[in-house]
């Protein structure tokens, strides 16, 4: 038997109905509640107290919709399960009332929103219906990283538990950027919005919120944009699928930078992100004061809007060959020393751009040339310097990168035949004798 329970929320006239539903899920080994309200309101008892104590009771509430529906009804039943984190199916007894559900001119379709539906009028509806609650009872996917805990500037991130497959790979995403991240690790959806959650909005530098149907109808989610508008915090909007914003929160989002990620392509996705997020969000990577005592491996250069393709370059390293690697977006003057350390260290310097003003800005120039001069000066006799380009002629780049080796892809389909031939210099050690020409 699942340890999942299910609530079916239904009118008198529909318990025939719902006595079906109820029998076919209990073949199923569900736990199945189908108890009508209205036979412990007439014992005297009051109405939200007896639904805040069924749907308590319950994972799951399953609301049959009919022309016998009080909307009223359904409104404040499905609302305060929406409110205490349940998930929820409605069944539409009718076609006709399935088309309602489903019209985003329907006066329930704010409130449908955040709900599985099904339509009870067509063939194999039970089995849509047995698909909606699978899918909800099966486990979330584990968060992989620790939100950040020390006094830095961080971003703090809002989400629906429902959208946690989309959300937890960004955050990680994110995390591998460098960035400073605080979410909520899992906290049970189901519990009050803890203090933990609160402090932690409090002292976050920037707010960044998952938009998604299931997200607008969390209580919790609300509270937390709101805490962040009312503060003034830096706030973006990632818009995971099209959804309908009630008036009040769209009056209050309308001014807040929004990226619509299911109207571009990933790459574009999260180009547009890290050009909205500030530097200052970033994690310095750790090094040892002064002179750097331990040798890195692999120093990975870029420029402005290749963020992707070399932390691609820098994990395929990583984990082709188990070589350190480092490659950081934070090109601040704060961060120079941290720079010149890792130059200084790095025994093999790889130039990744797509674009040949990316490589010829002042961070990705600095750091090429200083890694050239040591080279010639002796400093790093056995120092190895190429570029990895993505439709830059080899002829065009800047004469301290033409004079050394340099792999390219025409598209990007070649990127990761052209990883492997990367991958096969950096583990050559012939290429330490290749000489760089003059």
């Amino acid at each position: 038997m699942s340890d999942k329970s299910i609530w079916i929320v239904h009118t008198e006239a529909d318990s025939s109905e719902a006595d079906k539903i109820a029998a076919l899920l209990d073949r199923q080994m569900f736990d199945v509640r189908n108890d009508y309200i209205g036979h412990e309101i007439s014992k005297g008892r009051d109405r939200a107290e007896v639904v805040k104590e069924f749907i308590s009771q319950s994972d799951i509430v399953i609301a049959l919709l009919s022309k016998e529906m009080d909307e009223s009804e359904i409104d404040s039943d499905l609302r305060f399960a929406g409110v205490t984190g349940k998930s929820r199916v409605v069944v539409c007894l009718s076609h006709e009332q399935y088309e309602i559900a489903e019209s985003n001119s329907s006066a329930l379709a704010p409130l449908l929103a955040g709900c599985d539906r099904v339509d009870w009028s067509r063939p194999n509806a039970f089995v849509t219906l047995l698909s909606c609650i699978r899918d909800l009872t099966a486990p979330l996917p584990e968060p992989s990283i620790e939100a950040y805990a020390g006094k830095e500037p961080f971003i703090f991130i809002s989400y629906s538990h429902k959208d946690s497959s989309v959300v937890y790979p960004a955050i990680e995403h994110l995390h591998r950027l460098g960035y400073r991240i605080w979410y909520d690790e899992g906290i049970d959806p189901g519990n009050e919005w803890p203090d933990e959650v609160a402090n932690a909005l409090d002292r976050s530098s920037f707010f960044i919120v998952f938009i998604s149907p299931r997200s607008v109808e969390s209580q919790n989610v609300r509270n937390e944009i709101n805490f962040a508008l009312n503060n003034r915090k830096p706030f973006l909007a990632i818009h995971l699928e099209e959804t309908a914003l009630k008036k009040g929160l769209a009056l209050r989002m309308g001014d807040i930078q929004a990226v619509f990620k299911y109207r571009m392509p990933d790459e574009r996705y999260w180009r547009k992100l890290q050009k909205a997020l500030p530097s200052t969000l970033l994690e310095s990577r750790p090094v040892s004061a002064g002179r750097a005592t331990e040798t890195l491996d692999v120093f990975v250069c870029f420029g402005q809007g290749d963020e992707e393709m070399a932390e691609q370059v820098a994990n395929f390293i990583k984990e082709r060959s188990g070589k350190s690697v480092f490659y950081s977006s934070a090109r601040t003057d704060d961060e120079a020393s941290t720079i010149d350390r890792m130059l200084e260290s790095a025994q093999c310097f790889v130039a990744v751009g797509s674009r040949l003003e990316h490589l010829t800005a002042r961070w990705p120039e600095y750091e090429y040339r200083t890694f050239h001069i040591d080279m010639h000066s002796g400093r790093k006799p056995n120092g190895r310097l190429l570029s990895f380009v993505l439709g830059i002629d080899p002829v065009d780049l800047p004469l301290p990168l033409r004079r050394y080796p340099v792999i390219t892809c025409r598209n990007e389909s070649e990127i990761p035949e052209a990883l492997l031939s990367l991958l096969a210099y950096l583990n050559d050690d012939s290429a330490r004798k290749i000489k760089p020409t003059v």
